[in-house]
C-alpha cells in the first residue's frame, strides 16, 4: 500500500460503497501495472522470462 500512496500520491478514496472502493481500487492496480509495462518497454525490457526446471 505504500506504493500506491507515494508513488501515485494516492491518499484517500475517492468513492463510498463497498463496491465502489473494490472498483476504485483495482483502477489503481491496473495504474500500478500499466507504469511497470511502460518502464519495461522504456528499458526493452520485453523479452520471455525463461525458468530452468529445477532439479
Amino acid at each position: 500500500f505504500s506504493k500506491v500512496k507515494d508513488g501515485l500520491a494516492y491518499d484517500r478514496f475517492r468513492r463510498r460503497g463497498m463496491k465502489k472502493i473494490v472498483a476504485d481500487m483495482m483502477m489503481v492496480a491496473m495504474a500500478i501495472n500499466l507504469n511497470k509495462l511502460h518502464s519495461k518497454i522504456q528499458n526493452n525490457q520485453t523479452g520471455i522470462i525463461e525458468y530452468k526446471k529445477a532439479a
